[in-house]
């Protein structure tokens, strides 16, 4: 009997000693799918935003202000301005450091009302860091911080605005000719509209079209 129960005990460590071992081999091979399909989603993340591919250059159209102004409303009452045109071109001085020029105007159902320049520069604060962890290439997609001025003219009554803006940004590709460019920050205007009540103020812009 002695002996049947230390065959039974024996056993009975066996049995346990393989099931951790199935056990581990399930954790490790769930782990190893788990791994498997994040480095898959960033890898269809990079491609969407064409992390890898180096771009020195950019010329951006965007479409969101045109589309307002198709969808706005048709009657004469309706006064809203949209950007009809929008253009910029930003070019890289460094991997981290950009200057960006624009230019846009903006109008309602009966004429233009206000054209925007702008000049300035950015900084991609942790552009660099990436390429040298293989992340992404020299190129627009990344986190910014940017700086410059912006001349408004309007049309109607002749008036003039030249002001310095500070933005914290979030510019990315997105497919082959796509772009998405967020910006948010301060502004502050040294010739301001005649309207305008305080020469310090919030800014902000969103943008999304094309990009060559």
């Amino acid at each position: 009997m002695k002996q049947i129960s230390l065959v039974m005990g024996f056993l009975l460590l066996a049995w346990c000693a393989q099931s951790q071992e199935e056990q581990v081999r399930i954790e490790s091979s769930t782990e190893t799918m788990d791994t498997a399909q994040f480095s898959g989603l960033v890898n269809t993340y990079n491609n969407i935003i064409r992390a890898k591919e180096e771009k020195l250059s950019l010329f951006k159209v965007d479409l969101l202000g045109p589309f307002g102004f198709l969808i706005s409303n048709w009657e004469e009452k309706d006064n809203s301005q949209n950007e009809l045109i929008n253009l910029a071109y930003e070019q890289k001085i460094k991997p981290n450091w950009s200057w960006i020029v624009a230019a846009a105007f903006l109008t309602d159902r009966s004429d233009f009302r206000e054209l925007r320049e702008e000049g300035g520069v950015r900084y991609y604060y942790n552009m660099r860091r990436r390429m040298l962890k293989g992340k992404s290439a020299n190129n627009f997609s990344g986190n910014y911080i940017g700086s410059g001025f912006v001349y408004g003219h309007r049309f109607h009554n002749n008036d003039n605005q030249l002001a310095w803006r500070i933005m914290y940004g979030i510019q990315r590709r997105t497919g082959r000719r796509g772009i998405f460019d967020f910006e948010i920050g301060f502004e502050q205007a040294f010739i301001a509209y005649t309207s305008r009540a305080d020469r310090f103020d919030l800014a902000a812009n969103i943008k999304w079209g094309l990009a060559f």
